[in-house]
Order: C-alpha cells, then structure tokens, then sequence
C-alpha cells in the first residue's frame, strides 16, 4: 500500500509527526495518528488520499478537535 506525496504538510496527502498506526483486516483499512495536525486519518486499500475520521479542526478541546494526540 502506498499513500502519500512524501512530505510534510495538512492536505489530505499528508501526514505531520504521524504516531500511531491501526490496521483493519477486515476491511484493509489503515488508520493513522497524525499527531501534529491533531488528527486521525483513514486510508482505503490501494488509496493516495486519506480520509478526515477524527479531528482536524485545529488544536482543541471542542467535540471536532483533538488536543495533540498519542
């Protein structure tokens, strides 16, 4: 599986200080930490883009944000 531009950044491609890493079997998902965008990402199998599952509505404490997450 291969996802991603290969650099740093917040767009969907890309991930910042990435710090955990889940994967689904069942449905070969991939689910990542991506702790300096304080967020949680998800990648479909054979997908470059990922998708917004968590967070990622800047640092916080709100019902749509994540506070720098381990």
């Amino acid at each position: 599986m291969s996802f991603g531009v290969g650099t740093s950044g917040s767009a969907s491609n890309q991930l910042s200080g990435p710090q955990g890493v889940a994967y689904d079997e069942t449905t070969s998902t991939l689910y990542i930490l991506d702790t300096g965008n304080d967020r949680v990402m998800q990648y479909l199998r054979g997908a470059s883009v990922g998708i917004l599952v968590a967070g990622g509505n800047g640092r916080g404490v709100g019902n749509t944000q994540l506070n720098s997450p381990r």
